[in-house]
């Protein structure tokens, strides 16, 4: 269903009413590489997600997202079996901005750091 413009205070009010997230796209390299921002969203809220089969999420393998090919039967089973099936949920702390930017702080020191040596 698409609901048009929400405003941005509601929008978790839209969010936590997903029962499933979603992450179609195409099969290719750029796709394969790219941070699935939507998936570690959809994650963060406990929600399951169906997202094409890519390399950068069968990295990640989350215990939520089941990955299906960019086929409409395929895809579509795979929406039925993760609405129906339990999951649990993996732990997507590391990917919050305050521990990003440290992992970037730390990163940036020890680069300092060898540069001095």
């Amino acid at each position: 269903m698409a609901t048009g413009w929400v405003p941005n205070n509601q929008i978790g009010h839209y969010f936590a009413a997903t029962d499933l997230g979603l992450y179609p796209g195409d099969s290719n390299p750029y796709f394969d590489a790219a941070c699935p921002l939507k998936v570690l969203e959809y994650t963060a809220a406990r929600r399951p997600v169906v997202a094409t089969d890519l390399e950068e999420l069968r990295r990640l393998a989350f215990p939520n997202v089941r990955l299906a090919p960019p086929d409409p039967e395929r895809f579509a089973s795979a929406i039925m079996t993760s609405l129906c099936e339990p999951t649990e949920f993996a732990d997507v702390s590391g990917f919050e901005w305050a521990t990003l930017a440290q992992t970037v702080r730390q990163t940036l020191a020890k680069l300092v750091q060898e540069q001095r040596q």
